[in-house]
């Protein structure tokens, strides 16, 4: 639970804003993802992991997606696959989306170097032109990260490294250390095709300033829905109206 907020410039000024109530709640991506999972299969989705999709086929209002030997049907098709989405690939959507990359490390210290992170995120601006800096407790971690454009690429290594020492949080030691690609949507920007839309990560909804994500997956699969139902009841020829309220 989170009811600190930390906003620093360049590394230097800083304030911090205190909550009544938390505003916020930090998981792990996997507990989440798992979480979800569990959820769609309780509620009749059948889950196929390690499917690889090779190709897919929309026409005629039918969608069909290959892997290396299996191929389904459906009548609507429904990418949620993140911003390096093979939906978005294959069907065409989205190339000209604006990219940006992140690198996170999940980050090991003693706890009395921990326990001032507790209840606090902090997050630095100006240090990277267009992005920003983080440190999200994790109970037993620090998920500490740098995201921009994607020409900082190249220097998000030294980028972390620096911010890293400058956190005095002891003899710490990196587990897992992630690099991603965000993909950000421009207004007007097609994310469907005929009875096949993108959701998410995938349809580039991501937050203008710090690239989040995950209230817009939800939010986008929320709009996504009643078009989908609409859609199936014959209401409507294809899929557009999603588009039209996401866009509102």
């Amino acid at each position: 639970m989170i009811s600190r907020a930390r906003i620093t410039y360049k590394q230097r000024e800083s304030f911090t804003k205190c909550f009544p109530q938390p505003f916020t709640y930090m998981t792990m991506r996997e507990k989440f993802d798992g979480f979800l999972t569990e959820r769609a299969v309780s509620a009749g989705a059948s889950l196929m992991d390690g499917f690889k999709v090779n190709r897919i086929d929309v026409d005629n209002g039918v969608s069909q997606v290959f892997g290396e030997k299996d191929a389904f049907d459906g009548k609507v098709l429904v990418g949620a696959d993140g911003a390096n989405s093979i939906v978005a690939h294959r069907l065409g959507l989205l190339q000209e989306a604006e990219m940006g990359v992140g690198l996170e490390s999940e980050v090991y210290t003693e706890d009395e170097y921990l326990q001032p992170w507790a209840s606090i995120v902090s997050l630095d601006f100006g240090t990277i032109r267009g992005g920003y800096m983080w440190v999200f407790p994790k109970g037993d971690h620090l998920s500490i990260g740098v995201a921009g454009f994607m020409k900082f690429g190249p220097r998000m290594r030294d980028l972390l490294d620096g911010y890293l020492s400058s956190l005095q949080i002891g003899d710490f030691r990196l587990q897992v250390t992630r690099r991603h690609r965000l993909a950000r949507r421009r207004l007007g920007m097609p994310f469907h095709i005929g009875n096949a839309v993108l959701i998410g990560y995938a349809a580039g909804t991501v937050d203008f300033w710090t690239g989040e994500g995950i209230y817009y997956a939800l939010r986008t699969a929320q709009m996504a829905a009643p078009a989908v139902c609409n859609y199936l009841e014959g209401n409507v020829r294809d899929l557009r109206q999603y588009e039209e309220v996401v866009d509102r």
